[in-house]
């Protein structure tokens, strides 16, 4: 039985590049292979240690490392076997090798348009904790004792810290075991996944990001494969699987259905409805000037670079736009706070005064 899972993109570009430069330097592939397992550890010493072996007895470098398809994924190995089927190995592994950092980049930027959001999130739900725990519970004796009416956020305010504290274990355990069920009924039924893809592609300001890294992806991946040789339909089939969203793997599929009688992919999107989003208009219009022109790969990469440009474009610009966003979430949360507190102290005041 061979290894089963993935290799880190880092991990597979490091590979072919490294094995393209020795192959362009006049270094034969067994040697090259044997020169990177000097260098390899864990998880790729242990293939590289195999496909040595395989290497050594005839096989096909495209053939060794089919038995480590759940590691590299067919659209990796379809590389290989296309540049060693067409004598351009070195070739498709450069390009390989370019491939994988456009998607690892592209991949950083959608990430890192999470991060400043999920930061201010997080910080708000550990301020409200550490209220709730430490400061709440010392008002509210305080407040109990006065002989006066609360204002509605005092009482609002009351209840949530004394519900969070009665039930602490309760709402902990509750989470966790919503997070694990909802995150296995994800994973395993496709049409609950399907679901959760088309929301988080309707998500306000990062569904923007979304559909703009699938694009980016599904076009650099076809515009890839179509250049190393591989047939469109073949190249359309290998993408679909490589598309971790299940909307978008259904549109690249139906795609390769609507193909394979004979129509091109523009027609596709003139005979569907309500796929302007997920495919702007202009880029169909220019998938039809590439198939008119006969330069197909070279429009899906024009599309990629420009889909890419505008994933960071709207990154960069994103904090821009949830940080007022985000300072008024703030604002609210503690004015409610202050309200909270400071009105009942108040009305106190005036009571004595009187």
């Amino acid at each position: 039985m061979f290894f089963a899972g993935g290799l880190k993109t880092v991990d597979k570009i490091i590979l072919v590049k490294n094995l393209a430069l020795m192959l362009r330097s006049g270094i034969p592939l067994l040697e090259a292979i044997k020169t990177l397992k000097e260098s390899s550890q864990g998880t790729l010493l242990k293939i590289l240690n195999q496909v040595t072996i395989d290497l050594e007895k005839g096989s096909s470098l495209h053939i060794a490392l089919t038995k480590f398809e759940s590691a590299f994924g067919r659209l990796f190995i379809n590389f290989i076997k296309i540049g060693e089927g067409s004598g351009t190995l070195e070739e498709n592994l450069f390009r390989l090798a370019q491939f994988y950092e456009k998607i690892y980049n592209l991949r950083k930027k959608a990430i890192s348009s999470l991060i400043y959001p999920s930061l201010v999130v997080g910080l708000s739900i550990a301020v409200s904790a550490v209220l709730s725990f430490f400061v709440f519970p010392k008002l509210i004796p305080f407040f109990q004792s006065l002989k006066i009416e609360l204002p509605l956020p005092t009482k609002i305010l009351l209840w949530i810290s004394k519900f969070t504290k009665d039930y602490f274990i309760l709402i902990t355990l509750g989470s966790i075991v919503g997070l694990i069920v909802s995150t296995l009924l994800i994973k395993r039924i496709d049409r609950i996944r399907y679901t959760f893809h088309l929301f988080l592609l309707n998500i306000p300001l990062f569904g923007k990001i979304f559909i703009h890294y699938n694009i980016a992806f599904i076009s650099r991946t076809i515009g890839s494969l179509q250049k190393s040789g591989i047939h469109l339909q073949n190249a359309l089939k290998l993408t679909a699987e490589s598309t971790n969203n299940l909307v978008y793997k259904k549109i690249v599929l139906d795609i390769s259905e609507w193909i394979k009688n004979g129509q091109d992919i523009s027609s596709f999107f003139r005979h569907s409805t309500n796929l302007e989003k997920y495919f702007p208009k202009v880029m169909t219009k220019m998938i039809e000037v590439g198939e008119r022109s006969g330069n197909l790969e070279e429009i899906f990469l024009y599309n990629a670079d420009f889909y890419e440009n505008e994933v960071d474009e709207t990154t960069k610009n994103l904090s821009n736009i949830i940080e007022p966003v985000m300072l008024i979430f703030i604002g609210l949360f503690v004015a409610f706070i202050a309200i909270s507190i400071i009105t009942p102290i108040y009305q106190i005041t005036r009571v004595l005064e009187k």
